[in-house]
């Protein structure tokens, strides 16, 4: 990882707001989960997960990896704490599959799922899986991108100011929903505004989720011009 990407990951992952508050008045870094349908994780020093059997060796040492270097980014605010799919305690389930279903797209709730622990269930999922839409691409960054969602980081692509940033083709999305705006329930922005954080690890990347190759699903009005990857 060089210097330039860990800064660049770095620069956004300083903006979670359910696990490590910034100090200073630097507020207006943040895009957060406001759902109350989700919450913070009640003890950020020890988020349980455990990695799907489904997954191959090196599919496993990819994605210890990912949280590894998230961890290590976020300067000691968070741990993830590995354990086993037999543990009575509420974790997070990571896997390529829904219901028996192997899935298409990656997704991660943002924040402890209230309707999972109030309904007596001991897991939530968190979708990493293979193929074209997949994040096991070859980028530690994709992975990463899962688990700042998980602490509560929304999508800095929906941001409500982001057509200052980008503009959207919603007719070249291959999911709609995943591009629309944060309505004031989901998330809250500071009015201060920083261009930052809109390339950064939340992002979605260009070329990602579209329909047609030859068409781009958004296009860049103000810099960053594109995230950078991780290696």
């Amino acid at each position: 990882m060089t210097g330039r990407t860990s800064l660049t990951v770095f620069c956004s992952l300083i903006a979670l707001l359910h696990s490590c508050r910034a100090r200073g008045g630097r507020n207006h870094l943040r895009t957060y989960n406001v759902d109350p349908t989700f919450s913070r994780w009640p003890d950020r020093t020890n988020i349980l997960f455990y990695l799907d059997s489904a997954y191959s060796f090196t599919e496993q040492s990819y994605i210890r990896t990912a949280i590894a270097t998230f961890q290590t980014q976020m300067k000691g605010c968070l741990t993830f704490v590995e354990t086993t799919a037999s543990d009575p305690r509420f974790k997070v389930h990571v896997t390529p599959y829904l219901s028996g279903v192997l899935q298409t797209f990656c997704f991660s709730y943002p924040g402890q799922s209230n309707n999972a622990v109030n309904t007596g269930a001991t897991e939530q999922l968190l979708i990493v899986t293979r193929g074209q839409y997949g994040c096991l691409d070859g980028s530690l960054r994709s992975i990463m991108k899962l688990f700042a969602i998980l602490v509560g980081k929304r999508n800095e692509h929906q941001r409500g100011d982001r057509e200052t940033y980008i503009t959207v083709f919603d007719s070249n999305i291959i999911v709609p929903v995943s591009h629309l705006h944060f309505v004031a329930i989901l998330a809250v922005r500071n009015h201060f505004l920083l261009r930052t954080p809109i390339g950064c690890i939340t992002r979605v990347r260009l070329g990602g989720y579209f329909v047609h190759t030859t068409t781009a699903q958004l296009r860049i009005i103000s810099p960053p011009t594109t995230p950078h990857r991780e290696p």
